[in-house]
């Protein structure tokens, strides 16, 4: 039977509740809700198809005071929320059932309802907003498509009433098959990671120049999703900053980061009295850069300058460090163990400089639980050239030892696996190699080139090279590459605006980036 209800809509100027037409009941379509635990908790359950079809047939349920909290209502105009948890006071919930928004009913000729109008502006929240109001107010980010409405009856004196869009709901459900199922979409595994025989994305430098945003959303896709990607074709037009500026520009809509050591962009060539090793033409051992930063940068543009024919050696490689912990985790479960629960040092220290951070190379979510090492990898720290004097409890040495040489195995196929190691069976290393050969992907950039990485996802490296002399001018030429890094932070804002644009239907999932904390819708 259809009855009059009222709808909350936004408008820029304030939030309202708008007549319209609803279809109310405990169970309306395929969800059903029910009160729990005398009104601390509520079921959701539904049946038969969903967006998400791994939560068919399922049942979700809520807390009281996570709706009390979360409720529409309590968000500001600026779209902030004014309530938080400690401000909880005990309210239970008397009644909740399902409403069916109707949404052609809602036209803005609507009637007002007074009784229930909230003074408060609210406007711009798009519709995959974490807070609670997208998908319920009507607005530019409204769909036409009908909205499940949940209503929830406070047990208080004003008998208070909270909205919320089953979806929005669904979408952060907090129970254990919910959190396992997020967790396995977004974390890094090594079936996620590139390999030795991957073919990476390729986007053309002359559409980001221009500002083609579906060019540089499939290149900010590729980077979170692959880990690295390629943008061919740049030119410097007579300037050689143009490639590693343009694209940092493109890309986290801000500017470099990290200048403060080696200037906002950087040459690396070798060079005589250089003060870091990338300066050389000494191979360089799989790395991050920076990893004694607190924040170390996010996104590594190397722009390709020159790379004659006559430089043998040099070729680019990456890997994956966080597919390679999850594979370690499997692996040998006791090394993984030591590398979570003790920390290197890492250092750069030169004239005019003095930065060091003590941190474990493999970084796992908080749980209830600090010693389940099953947790969920949040992060990976990895530069040996950049590391210290250890710093750990005398009995822990030997296992840390054990430890690192074992991942460092698995992360630089450089090492051979006839080289002797006193902690490690001569089948382990031979299993760590095998990892290495298939998962390092090597690459010998051309002019115009330019790899755009993940600094926290990926690590690089370098073969060593040599210049040889020839007679051929036409052959002649050095390895010359200019660099620069933007914050992870920025890019990834940039990547998910885009995102909403370019895919405004798609399930807006990110893989975890490595920057210590897991990925969030």
């Amino acid at each position: 039977m259809l009855s009059t209800r009222s709808i909350f809509t936004t408008t820029c100027n304030r939030l309202v509740l708008r007549q319209a037409f609803w279809r109310s009941s405990r169970s309306s379509s395929s969800v059903t809700v029910d009160v729990l635990n005398s009104g601390k908790r509520i079921s959701i359950s539904s049946q038969g198809e969903h967006n998400s079809k791994q939560q068919q047939n399922t049942a979700v349920q809520f807390d009281a005071p996570w709706l009390w909290t979360n409720c529409p209502t309590s968000i500001q105009s600026t779209g902030q929320r004014l309530r938080s948890p400690g401000q909880y006071s005990g309210q239970t919930i008397r009644t909740c059932e399902i409403v069916q928004n109707d949404n052609d009913q809602c036209s803005p000729s609507s009637t007002r309802n007074d009784e229930f109008c909230y003074q408060q502006k609210v406007c711009n929240i798009p519709r995959d907003s974490c807070q609670p109001v997208s998908g319920i107010y009507g607005g530019e980010h409204r769909t036409a498509t009908k909205d499940t409405i949940l209503r929830v009856t406070w047990n208080d004196e004003a008998s208070s009433v909270s909205y919320f869009n089953v979806d929005w709901l669904r979408k952060f459900a907090y129970d254990d098959n919910s959190l396992n199922l997020a967790r396995v979409r977004r974390e890094n595994a090594p079936h996620h990671a590139i390999r030795s025989d991957s073919k990476l994305k390729r986007v053309s430098f002359d559409h980001i120049l221009v500002g083609d945003e579906a060019a540089i959303f499939a290149l900010l896709e590729a980077i979170f999703t692959d880990g690295a990607a390629f943008v061919e074709g740049a030119h410097d037009e007579g300037n050689q900053d143009c490639g590693v500026r343009t694209l940092a520009d493109a890309i986290s809509s801000g500017s470099l980061s990290h200048g403060s050591l080696y200037g906002d962009m950087f040459e690396v060539k070798n060079e005589p009295n250089a003060n870091n090793i990338a300066f050389t033409d000494v191979a360089l051992c799989p790395h991050q850069d920076m990893a004694y930063y607190e924040s170390m940068p996010g996104i590594q543009i190397l722009h390709c300058i020159e790379f004659g024919s006559n430089v043998v050696g040099g070729e680019s490689t990456l890997i994956d460090c966080m597919a390679a912990a999850y594979a370690l985790r499997e692996i040998a479960p006791h090394h993984f163990k030591t590398l979570v629960t003790t920390s290197a040092t890492f250092i750069k220290q030169r004239d005019n400089v003095s930065m060091t951070y003590q941190r474990p190379h493999i970084v796992l979510k908080a749980g209830e639980d600090m010693n389940d090492m099953n947790r969920e990898i949040i992060g990976v720290n990895w530069s040996p050239p950049f590391e210290g004097p250890l710093s750990i409890p005398a009995h822990m040495v030997e296992h840390y030892f054990a430890a690192y040489s074992a991942f460092e195995r698995m992360l630089d196929v450089s090492i051979s696996p006839d080289l002797d190691n006193s902690f490690l069976t001569e089948n382990d290393v031979r299993l760590y190699h095998e990892y290495a050969r298939k998962y390092t992907y090597q690459n010998r950039l051309r002019p115009g080139d330019v790899l755009v990485f993940s600094n926290r996802r990926m690590l690089h490296g370098r073969t060593g090279f040599k210049v040889q002399n020839t007679l051929d001018s036409s052959e002649q030429g050095g390895r010359v590459f200019k660099g620069g890094y933007t914050d992870i932070d920025d890019t990834l804002n940039r990547y998910k605006a885009l995102r909403r644009k370019c895919e405004p239907n798609g399930e807006g999932l990110t893989m975890n980036v490595g920057n210590g904390t897991n990925s969030f819708p």
